[in-house]
């Protein structure tokens, strides 16, 4: 976050303690102090008159120290992050505002991105970072900046949601719902995308939603080909992009008693032109742990082969990275 101290707040002393955290949070690069704060704070007499309060020497010392660092070192951030603004003051009716004891703990709180299944769509976040070389947001993560926090499924996002809000405080703005869209078809408006929108809109969180049907239809043909379901593989390479993105990873179709492919009744038109022995094969799918090819090591993983899956819906995983980072 970017965090202006206001001068009211500095000249308690009984504010100085809280202060020193926050200035320790700016120090490590967690957030930052806002510039135009900076020139207000540095020409004002609290900076400048001469004190023999130690607390207010050692404040006093790490701002300056922030100045000098801001002035001849690059932007902390080269993307989003810092974004969201904090004003710390003991004035009522300031937008952004916070008392200094409220911002230290909101400021040492992590943000959240709430999830199905923290192991599984863990593992998909992480490699997507690392695809696209977010370093920043993953060495975030590994700081405990943000969290990825599990739900138990989607029925359980609402609950966490809330838990979040009522019992840790947590701010809607610093608080991101990933999950898997459901869709049978492109643009479908599934149970899922009704429920999940509901919740956004009722406790004023940003609710993602993948354009695919789940997070597996986001592996790359370059790691899927080591697969051990090798029909399923080639069967799948018959596919156009459409069919891939919601045809269904783990399970595949069921089979009748001829073993036959099942097709759902939303999905009759969009596969219907397959041939029947690549719709055989298809039944079955990759399997319930076909996630962990995500971070299989040896496969070949990068922002060419997320480009080359994401071909229906350019740029989703960088934008959904960029909403991670906004809540920074």
């Amino acid at each position: 976050m970017r965090v202006a101290i206001l001068l009211d707040v500095l000249e308690d002393t009984g504010s100085l303690r809280a202060i020193e955290r926050i200035v320790d949070a700016f120090l490590e690069g967690r957030h930052v102090w806002d510039k135009d704060n900076q020139d207000q704070v540095l020409s004002s007499p609290w900076f400048t008159e001469e004190t023999g309060d130690f607390r207010r020497l050692s404040v006093r010392e790490s701002l300056e120290k922030l100045y000098t660092e801001s002035v001849y070192s690059s932007p902390v951030s080269s993307r989003l992050m810092h974004q969201l603004h904090l004003v710390i003051t003991r004035q009522p009716d300031i937008t952004h505002a916070l008392l200094p004891d409220e911002a230290r703990r909101l400021l040492e709180s992590p943000a959240y991105v709430v999830v199905e299944d923290a192991t599984s769509d863990g593992t998909f976040l992480r490699a997507m970072m690392h695809a696209l070389g977010r370093d920043e947001l993953a060495q975030a993560l590994a700081q405990q900046w943000w969290e990825i926090e599990h739900a138990g499924g989607k029925g359980g996002v609402e609950k966490r949601v809330a838990e979040l809000i009522k019992y840790k405080h947590i701010p809607a703005d610093r608080i991101l719902v990933i999950a898997d869209s459901d869709r049978l078809l492109p643009c479908q408006d599934t149970e899922t995308v009704k429920t999940l929108t509901k919740c956004g809109s009722k406790h004023k969180v940003t609710i993602l939603l993948l354009h695919k049907r789940e997070i597996e239809n986001y592996l790359p043909i370059s790691v899927l080909q080591r697969a051990r379901q090798r029909d399923t593989y080639r069967a799948f390479l018959e596919l156009n992009q459409e069919q891939r993105d919601h045809y269904d990873m783990k399970d595949g179709f069921k089979k009748d008693k001829r073993g036959d492919a099942i097709l759902p009744q939303e999905q009759r038109e969009l596969f219907g032109k397959v041939r029947r022995p690549v719709l055989q094969a298809l039944c079955g799918g990759f399997g319930p742990n076909v996630y962990q090819l995500f971070d299989s090591p040896g496969h070949q993983f990068d922002a060419q082969s997320v480009e080359h899956t994401c071909t229906t819906c350019p740029r989703e995983i960088d934008g959904m990275l960029d909403q991670i980072e906004r809540l920074l």
